[in-house]
């Protein structure tokens, strides 16, 4: 049954911007709230529609495709070893798509909706990086966790996982993308741009997280040359991250051990090159082994864990490592593992 809302009205329309916009504004504080909030957007979305709109935003080639997809996932968790385990990440991940839809329908029939969204992004970002870089000259961030903690790592809101530089890294580009929509105003955003990535950039170094210290690197090379400046300025912007790089990682001893000594150590371990660590390559090899015995469908989303504990690989380097994780710790290795070639096909074929 379809509830024939006008578009217009100001009061479920707030809500439903309201709650679309605290899904990613409340990420870093709390997942249970983000999560929440993506249901009920997704759920006023829904009541929003009339029967027109509906096949507007059902009936289409993008949701076809996404309906296969998330079929396929919940026959490969129902064959899957462990079904319960498999079904937590696979039952409900439509949930995601609707949200993206509610997204879609607010482009069009809300205005200014891009900006709210932006705007609280944004400020979500912000707190972030306000907190993390609190937490690094007060010695713990505003909820009183440390950063002098074992690992000496900064994590800000995320306290003991150590997710901080993924969050920026990912986040980042997003924000960049939005504030140079022509629906944002404001002078000099490529000024602004730059300062937001050097800004991550610093924090991202005191995460630790050498991935995500690469994301970020990718995308500044891209941002750079898509970015209509001059090639003065261009060298300039260049240049000025490149040696705040370089400053920051010969000036602090953490962030050299990590990010530089303990890399080369690590993809150079026991004489022979490694990929990433003798830790990551035990997983590779795990995930390998697994894939060549379930090529097509694979073993079921949410199921390394379990399954990769009859595969398990050895390495005199480090004894206490046996290949098995939560996960493959790779997307696309991922996707091979847990949904086999047919899978992986689906996300290869769109991009």
């Amino acid at each position: 049954m379809f509830i024939n809302i006008d578009k217009e009205n100001k009061f479920i329309n707030f809500f439903l911007i309201f709650f679309i916009c605290l899904t990613p504004f409340s990420l870093p504080f709390s997942i249970f709230i983000s999560d929440l909030s993506l249901v009920i957007s997704s759920i006023i979305f829904l009541l929003l529609l009339n029967k027109d709109n509906f096949k507007r935003f059902f009936f289409n080639r993008l949701t076809i495709i996404f309906i296969c997809w998330y079929v396929y996932l919940l026959i490969n968790s129902l064959l899957s070893e462990n079904i319960f385990l498999s079904l937590e990440s696979s039952l409900f991940y439509f949930r995601f798509f609707i949200y993206s839809l509610s997204i879609w329908y607010c482009l069009e029939n809300i205005n200014n909706f891009l900006k709210y969204f932006f705007f609280t992004l944004l400020l979500s970002f912000s707190i972030v990086l306000f907190d993390s870089y609190f937490q690094y000259i007060v010695g713990f961030n505003l909820l009183g966790f440390e950063y002098n903690n074992q690992w000496n790592r900064l994590s800000s809101f995320f306290n003991e996982e150590y997710i901080l530089g993924s969050y920026l890294s990912r986040i980042l580009p997003i924000i960049i993308a939005l504030f140079f929509n022509k629906n944002i105003q404001s002078n000099n955003k490529i000024f602004y741009s730059f300062i937001l990535i050097i800004l991550s950039t610093v924090i991202i170094l005191f995460s630790g997280e050498r991935s995500a210290l690469i994301n970020l690197l990718m995308f500044f090379v891209l941002f750079i040359f898509i970015i209509d400046i001059n090639l003065k300025k261009l060298f300039t912007y260049f240049t000025s991250f490149i040696i705040i790089i370089i400053i920051f990682i010969n000036f602090n001893a953490d962030i050299r051990k990590r990010m530089v000594n303990f890399s080369f150590q690590q993809l150079n371990e026991g004489g022979s090159l490694k990929i990433f660590s003798i830790q990551h390559q035990l997983i590779y090899e795990t995930s390998y082994k697994i894939f060549l015995d379930n090529k097509i469908r694979g073993i079921g989303p949410k199921n390394f864990r379990v399954v990769c504990k009859n595969y398990q690989s050895k390495n005199d380097l480090d004894k206490s490592e046996d290949g098995c994780s939560t996960s493959p710790h790779n997307i696309y290795l991922q996707l091979l593992v847990e949904t086999g070639i047919i899978g992986f096909m689906f996300i290869f074929i769109l991009f």
